[in-house]
């Protein structure tokens, strides 16, 4: 493999890796009200972290298995699984930031290729907001995924 497509590799992977590390950084959560008791989503800070250094791990361990004495085959599967975690990790992000942007307090969203999970930090949800939720979910992840709403201040 080129150093070149080493390097753009690598940065992707980066720029992924700082925008989790964004929406995760302390005090970017929000509260629920503005009364003297605030709720913050420290629990879907702590997911995202789990989530972040798991997979951050998996692309390690990827790229030390590219590092191997291995066939162009297994690099290019090697690299697509990476491409694939990096997409995912990124519509994960962007979706996040889309919820929260609308009026949720916070949201923690869990992709894979055949289901998301879409968590809300809010006091209710309408049908209505859970359809739109699942459609957008489905122009984001693609229409033959599951999509699991739930919503509350715990994720069980």
């Amino acid at each position: 493999m080129k150093p070149q497509n080493k390097v753009t590799i690598f940065m992707l992977v980066m720029i992924v890796m700082l925008s989790i590390y964004y929406f995760a950084m302390p005090g970017k959560d929000k509260p629920i009200d503005d009364g003297d008791d605030p709720i913050f989503s420290q629990e879907f800070i702590d997911l995202r972290k789990v989530k972040t250094d798991a997979r951050q791990a998996m692309i390690e361990d990827l790229y030390d298995y590219i590092g191997t004495d291995v066939n162009p085959d297994q690099v290019n599967a090697a690299l697509s699984t990476i491409s694939e975690i990096t997409t995912l990790t990124t519509n994960e992000s962007l979706f996040e930031a889309e919820l929260i942007d609308v009026g949720y307090y916070d949201a923690y969203v869990e992709g894979s290729n055949r289901e998301v999970k879409v968590f809300l930090y809010t006091d209710e949800l309408s049908t209505t907001q859970v359809i739109n939720i699942v459609d957008k979910a489905k122009m984001r992840f693609g229409t033959d995924v599951n999509v699991i709403t739930r919503y509350g201040y715990e994720v069980n």
